[in-house]
Order: structure tokens, then C-alpha cells, then sequence
């Protein structure tokens, strides 16, 4: 499997601060299936400020670390960055240098009115914008349909692992489960800023093989190797029995 979005490098931002913790996140994520990771950390979003020279020595020698280590995970350079218009004239860190940027929108601020011009703009200098885990994002939360325009732009949507499970709320995780049977959701990653303790063998209980290999291993390999990328139009189905729905059934079943 291929994580696309991930903090793993130490010592950038709000992820590990140590190498054994990167260590620690990379077991974990091995542990589950994951091969390849591309590391995310936050770029120019007024806190942490990660630049290009020190993304790309960090991920050389996590890589090192790593093969010492024996652990059976190879990590490719990225960036997380707030979606503005100081995007269009910067030094951008892709992921794994190709034509796949990865953005957010803010967690606790109305959407920007120039968001949709920024993707535009994105676009026409020839790269990809993926949208970092929308469901977290207040203004998606407050106008769910934006998702289904920014993809019919030709924004990529990535949702993460935790969504699934509750992290970040019930309607980010109603969310999540609609939008993944319509076809709204692209990639699945983990967000990882510690070790990954969700088991993804679970979500194999509600939805298929296919699914979560498309969005965890098929997608996401278009990514790490640069080629294009054409996911099919949003579904109008109505959306089955929510992965948190059906839990939670489960679980009144065995103990009622």
C-alpha cells in the first residue's frame, strides 16, 4: 500500500520530533501493509515552514535509517500547503516531484473566495492539486456539495484513515462514508503524526477488496510515479450503510 500523505520526517513540524519516533510511525505503517509513504510535512503555513533543501535531506536520511533498521519502507518527499495565492509564485516540494501538489483549506475559517481560482490557476501551470482531507475542513463541513464542484474542476480528494473511525466527528465521518460511495474520495491516507492505530483490516468488513486497494494502492501509485490520473464522474448512487452505522450495529447486536 502507498501512503500519500504522512508525517514522518522528524524534527519539521508537528510530527516526530525524534528519529525512534519516526521509526516508531514507520513500523506501524508497515505493520499494516504499506510499502511506500510520501512524506507531508506542513510548508509555509505561518508555523512550520518547511523549505525544499531540508525536505529532501530529511527524506534521504530517514531512508537510511530505515535500511539500517530493516524495516521494509521506502519514503518519498512531499508537502503539505495551505491553498493562496503565494502557491503560484514559490519553489513547490510535489509529491515525490511530480505533478501532484498537495493542499488544505483551513480548519476553523470560512473558504477562502479565491480558492477556486488558486485550483485554476494550479492547473494551467501543469499540476495536479490534491485536496488534503476535506472532511476536517469547517467550511466543507458547513457546504458538503463544494467537494463534488472542486472534483468536477479536477481536484483530487483525499480523505484520511482516522475519518473513518471517528476522529474528527460524526458528520466528518458521515462524510467520508457518503462521499466514498460516490466516488468523491481519490486517496486514502493515514495523516500520520504518530504511530497508525487503526486497524485497516477493519474497514475490509464494510467495504471491499477493490475499494480499499483502488484508494490505497492503485491511485495512489499514479502519484508516486507521475502519471496521469483520471478518476471516474462523482456516482449519484444513494450511499449504502455507513461504515460507522453498520460498527455501531454490530456492536449493539453483540451486546444486547
Amino acid at each position: 500500500m502507498i501512503d500519500i500523505h504522512c508525517r514522518i520526517l522528524p524534527g519539521i513540524d508537528d510530527g516526530p520530533k525524534t528519529m525512534e519516533q519516526s521509526l516508531a510511525i514507520a513500523r506501524s505503517l508497515a505493520a499494516q501493509g504499506y510499502r511506500h509513504v510520501i512524506a507531508t510535512p506542513h510548508a509555509m503555513d505561518g508555523i512550520y515552514n518547511a523549505d525544499p533543501v531540508n525536505v529532501y535531506a530529511k527524506t534521504t536520511e530517514v531512508n537510511q535509517v530505515l535500511r539500517h533498521a530493516e524495516i521494509n519502507l521506502t519514503v518519498y518527499p512531499g508537502a503539505e500547503y495551505p491553498l493562496g495565492p503565494e502557491l503560484l509564485d514559490m519553489d513547490l516540494v510535489t509529491l515525490n516531484k511530480s505533478r501532484y501538489l498537495l493542499v488544505e483549506l483551513p480548519f476553523n475559517q470560512p473558504i477562502p473566495p479565491y480558492a477556486t481560482d488558486i485550483f485554476f490557476q494550479l492547473q494551467a501551470r501543469g499540476l495536479v492539486p490534491i485536496l488534503a482531507h476535506p472532511e476536517r475542513c469547517g467550511g466543507i463541513l458547513e457546504s458538503p456539495l463544494l467537494v463534488r464542484e472542486y472534483a468536477e474542476l479536477g481536484v483530487l480528494m483525499q480523505a484520511n484513515v482516522a475519518s473513518f473511525y471517528g476522529r474528527y466527528g460524526s458528520r466528518a465521518k458521515k462524510l467520508v462514508d457518503t462521499w466514498a460511495v460516490r466516488n468523491l474520495i481519490h486517496f486514502l491516507a493515514t495523516d500520520c503524526h504518530r504511530p497508525l492505530k487503526y486497524n485497516l483490516a477493519q474497514l475490509k468488513q464494510f467495504y471491499d477488496d477493490s475499494w480499499l486497494d483502488r484508494l490505497s494502492s492503485i491511485n495512489p501509485r499514479s502519484v508516486i510515479n507521475d502519471y496521469e490520473f483520471r478518476p471516474g464522474p462523482p456516482a449519484e448512487s444513494k450511499p449504502r450503510t455507513s461504515f460507522s452505522e453498520a460498527l455501531g450495529a454490530l456492536f449493539t447486536r453483540r451486546f444486547r
